[in-house]
This record gives structure tokens, sequence and C-alpha cells, in this order.
């Protein structure tokens, strides 16, 4: 099986013309984790970026290497780069590394959360925070797995700009 691909499939404001309501419904529910969101927008970014690697998402990665470069992102090339092997970083925080391992378990392995590593879970986050984190990994989870089955070029960055400003350039 090969992974090269060619041409997009299907880009997703095809999809945004032929069933709006769905596509406005999602955008609704991104901007709201956006904007409304009570965890910190380092520690969402560190999340959205695992979660692309997580999904094989490299355009989503490359990405927020070229805005980590110009300063449009919280997080540096170096912390981007560490996110392989997040457990080892030397710049991520108890806390955001214990997240990260939430959200990669909820993504790959949802029935091994232990009782015990939810209570290290509330350590560090409120019940709602950690619901928070449940919802905004699993959104961008969805997202970094619908560019990659819908094969979005790399060089196409237009609809993760188009993220970027629907929901108010708080990336």
């Amino acid at each position: 099986m090969t992974t090269t691909r060619k041409a997009a499939r299907i880009g997703p404001h095809l999809f945004r013309d032929t069933r709006p309501s769905i596509f406005e419904a999602r955008f609704q529910l991104g901007r709201a984790l956006w904007r409304d969101g009570k965890v910190e927008v380092r520690l969402r970014e560190l999340i959205r970026l695992k979660s692309g690697q997580l999904a094989g998402c490299s355009h989503c990665n490359n990405l927020r290497i070229a805005d980590a470069y110009t300063g449009k992102q919280p997080l540096t090339e170096a912390t981007i780069v560490e996110l392989q092997d997040y457990y080892h970083a030397k710049d991520l925080t108890e806390k955001e590394k214990t997240a990260l391992m939430w959200a990669e378990l909820v993504i790959t392995a949802p029935d091994s959360i232990t009782d015990s590593f939810f209570e290290e879970m509330r350590r560090f986050f409120s019940d709602d925070e950690i619901a928070e984190l449940t919802y905004f990994t699993l959104f961008n989870n969805m997202e970094h797995k619908f560019i990659v089955a819908m094969a979005e070029p790399p060089s196409d960055h237009t609809y993760t700009r188009t993220l970027q400003t629907i929901y108010d350039g708080n990336f």
C-alpha cells in the first residue's frame, strides 16, 4: 500500500458548499473550544499538534513549524519536534506531559484510561477542564483525520488558514 498522494480527493470547501449546516456546526464547535476554552492556549496548541502527529497530518505539523519561525504560535520549533517523545521533553511541564498523555490515550486507547490516571489528571485540572481537554482532543483529531483522508495537498494551507481566521486568529 502506498501513501503517496498526487491530488486532493474532496476539498473541504466542496463539502462546505454541499453541506453547509454540517460544515457550520463543525466551525461553531471549533470556535467555542478556542474562544471559550479555559485551558491555556499553549496547552491547547500542544494537544492540537500531538493530535496531528497521531493522525499522520504532516501538513499541520509543517504549518505549525512555519508559524513558530514567524512568532505566530506560542511554541518553539524545538518544542514541536520534542512532541514525538513528549514524556522526555525538557521544556514541557509535568502538567503538559500529563495532558499530552491524556490526549494520546483518548485518541488511541480510551478504554485503557485507568482510575488512577484520571486522578493524576485531577492533580492539574478540574473536571470541567478534563472534559474540555477531551472535547478539544477529539475535535482536533477529527479535523486532522479529515485533512489526511481527503488528501489536502500539503502546499495548500487554505483550509488551515481559513480555520485560523474563523476562530479569530487565536492560533
